[in-house]
């Protein structure tokens, strides 16, 4: 009877179990997913920077939530990306045609080109320069846009309406912070570029210790000597001290709309519940982050769209024998003059390989050599990653040296502008980059001799592939799209306060701990006079108890 009675338990047992599986992770992610709806902006939308903002937005798009797109009338109706039909987009009236944005960046080239920005005091003239003939240059067109977008009444109200759970934006526009505060919503900052000292430092407390950390823009690297040392403290302060002026201009922007006024934009922005770099450690010096910071590599690994070349280019390319060199510098050189563009074309006409020059610029009159074919566009990864390719001569955009690093190709560099030179300096300090310094100061002859360096001294090969198979390891463990997305979600789900450090809160005299300071003077100044009073009183004793003997 009781084994009967056990073999009946038993089988019941076992068609319980074969009836009601336990609980797959996947089956509770479907069960604990939540739909929230998430708003990007970019200021620059047709370059780098609106490309490497889509990439998380992708993901979080085909995740099953909901992206929209803020963009100006006066760019294009969606993004340059692949996969629009994933966002929405909401379109609010800019200041600007499509023509007069153009026009600012086509002076913004003009400077970078002529070598002004190639230095902190030529950067100081153009600054003054601009405040004195008030022409409308990015520091301008940036403050414009925002004012534009705060003033859109109608965009506003349809931004309120929509009651976005995160703002995801670029942070070259500090506007973010404003829109973020006038909708009531959290927002995350993504940077293009490194965590420039003088940027981050003041306003996000990223840590930047002068002893090893570079200030922007002075070539040094995270090993330095002592007369660097001094000349990269006193940088440090004096490019926080410049930058400071900046977000007065959007605080006047609060006032003016009444958006949390009493707030400076400084706290403001302070409030990102994350802050993404466009960097990665093996191009970027190691140094300490906030726990609220993430660095990825943007627009490498993960699943890439596959171009089919054109049949012309892909012929030119395969049948390069010596090989070939792809020069390309970026989407901000349209005030090139034919001058400057054939000192180029006879510099690769002295090459043995061929040579792929991507420009969107129409030069009349332009002589190119043999070996060189001028394209409009090109799938950069793609050709960098060719078994023909030899070399990427370029302007060091950080997604320029990340995708040649990606491919372990060795980097001739023309840094232009901004975050440029920063890059070119870890690049040549890594080991696979010859650089050629101020445009202005390049010849035909130079840039010949820089390329059959790179091309036939293997050093420059070798170490290009060393730090691609770091890179390409970082990635295989981090995905960068998919790992922004994740974070993106992380703190929009849980908020950032368990990741928000009390230096946030801290002020100028408690974070420089001029208070403590202050106490162990006193400390110091109470001891010190305590034993000069104490030796006082001792050695008036000992000579009062002296005294002469009388006859």
């Amino acid at each position: 009877m009781n084994s009967a009675l056990s073999a009946w338990t038993l089988l019941l047992m076992l068609m319980c179990f074969s009836a009601a599986p336990l609980p797959t992770g996947c089956e509770e992610t479907k069960q604990d997913f939540k739909k929230y709806k998430f708003l990007y902006y970019s200021f620059e939308k047709l370059g780098s920077h609106g490309m490497q903002l889509s990439q998380s937005g992708k993901v979080l798009a085909r995740q099953g939530h909901d992206v929209f797109f803020l963009v100006g009338s006066d760019g294009p109706r969606a993004p340059k990306t692949n996969d629009n039909d994933l966002f929405s987009f909401i379109f609010f009236q800019s200041n600007y045609t499509t023509e007069g944005r153009r026009d600012v960046f086509r002076e913004l080239s003009h400077y970078s080109l002529s070598g002004e920005l190639s230095s902190a005091a030529g950067i100081a003239r153009l600054i003054l320069r601009t405040l004195r003939t008030g022409k409308p240059l990015v520091i301008y067109l940036l403050i414009d846009e925002c004012d534009a977008l705060l003033r859109d009444e109608k965009t506003m109200a349809r931004l309120r309406r929509e009651q976005f759970d995160m703002m995801v934006a670029d942070d070259f526009s500090l506007c973010n912070a404003i829109v973020a505060e006038a909708l009531d919503i959290p927002f995350v900052q993504l940077a293009n570029w490194c965590a420039m000292p003088d940027k981050y430092g003041p306003l996000f407390r990223v840590p930047t210790d002068p002893s090893y950390i570079p200030a922007h823009q002075l070539g040094f690297t995270d090993r330095m000597t002592l007369s660097q040392r001094v000349i990269n403290y006193i940088f440090h302060w004096t490019s926080e001290y410049i930058f400071s002026d900046f977000p007065t201009r959007y605080q006047q922007l609060k006032v003016k709309y009444n958006i949390k006024p009493e707030v400076h934009i400084t706290e403001s922005l302070m409030k990102a519940r994350l802050w993404v770099f466009n960097m990665n450690y093996p191009l970027e010096f190691p140094r300490p982050m906030q726990p609220n910071t993430l660095m990825y590599a943007s627009l490498i690994g993960g699943k890439r769209e596959n171009y089919t070349l054109r049949d012309d280019v892909a012929k030119f390319v395969d049948e390069a024998l010596a090989g070939f060199v792809i020069f390309s510098l970026g989407s901000h050189v349209e005030a090139m003059e034919v001058e400057q563009a054939q000192m180029f074309a006879d510099g690769f006409a002295l090459l043995p390989q061929k040579v792929l020059w991507q420009s969107n610029i129409n030069f009349t009159g332009l002589n190119l050599g043999e070996n060189t074919k001028m394209v409009n566009w090109i799938p950069l990864l793609q050709l960098l990653s060719h078994k023909n390719a030899k070399a990427f001569v370029t302007q060091c955009g950080i997604n320029s040296v990340q995708e040649a690093l990606w491919a372990g190709l060795p980097i001739v560099s023309i840094p232009l502008l901004h975050d440029m030179f920063d890059n070119n300096d870890r690049a040549v300090a890594r080991g696979f980059a010859l650089s050629l310094g101020d445009i202005t100061s390049v010849t035909s002859d130079r840039l010949r001799d820089a390329v059959v360096e790179v091309v036939n001294n293997p050093k420059y090969r070798k170490n290009a592939q060393h730090y691609s198979a770091i890179l390409r390891d970082l990635v295989r463990m981090n995905p960068p799209a998919e790992t922004i997305a994740n974070w993106i979600l992380h703190v929009t789900k849980f908020g950032g306060n368990h990741l928000r450090p009390a230096v946030f809160d801290l002020n100028f005299v408690q974070r420089n701990l001029i208070d403590v300071y202050l106490i162990l003077l006193l400390v110091f100044a109470v001891i010190c006079g305590a034993n000069v009073l104490l030796w006082y009183t001792c050695c008036s004793r000992r000579r009062g108890g002296r005294r002469p003997k009388r006859d």
